[in-house]
């Protein structure tokens, strides 16, 4: 959901029914994986996700989840190599057949490896009982803005400091140039001037 029409995602809204069949729901683990692309100065996709779990203190088939979603970051991005860079271009869930893998204890684990991990803040749940045969999930995730910190590399640092370095060159020669001028024209050194000999 875009509400400041930036053409940015600023909230996702997931429904979830499932059928119960009998049984009942006394824990609830969630792994959603998301993907972060930066387009701009940077440009990188950062594999992420939202991990949540939640434990009822009575039976309920009903959970409503409200959050913000926040970004850590553990040190720069580089911006060489980007698709070789494995702290954070990496699936959280992986097609490697181990079981151990998709034990949720085993994922946080791996996940805060990472030097760049997405948490919920500001949680907010609220449970209550109504059909017995069917879970409810109502997912509502804000993402609030965040800034990311990245090495910037040769060709960055010149695609904005050329301008700086080309206004500082012009202000050093306008005054180096009025400074001869000076010196010159006032004859505050002794100097000798040169004047060809015209042919006859």
């Amino acid at each position: 959901m875009d509400r400041n029409f930036d053409g940015k995602m600023d909230k996702i809204d997931i429904q979830v029914l499932i059928n119960l069949f009998g049984h009942r729901m006394n824990s609830f683990y969630l792994v959603l994986p998301i993907v972060f692309k930066l387009k701009e100065d940077c440009p990188l996709m950062i594999h992420s996700a939202i991990l949540y779990q939640h434990y009822f203190q009575k039976y309920s088939t009903h959970l409503r989840l409200t959050a913000d979603l926040q970004l850590y970051q553990r040190h720069l991005l580089r911006c060489t190599n980007l698709r070789d860079e494995r702290l954070h271009n990496r699936p959280v869930i992986t097609n490697s057949g181990q079981m151990d893998d998709y034990v949720f204890e085993n994922m946080i684990e791996k996940y805060l490896e990472r030097n760049v991990t997405t948490h919920l803040t500001n949680v907010y749940t609220t449970t209550k009982m109504e059909n017995k045969d069917q879970f409810y999930l109502n997912l509502s995730v804000q993402f609030p803005e965040v800034s990311i910190y990245y090495e910037p590399g040769f060709w960055h640092i010149l695609k904005y400091a050329w301008l700086q370095y080309f206004s500082i060159y012009i202000i050093i020669s306008w005054i180096i140039t009025k400074f001869k001028v000076y010196i010159f024209k006032k004859r505050l050194v002794l100097y000798y001037e040169e004047t060809p000999l015209k042919k006859q």
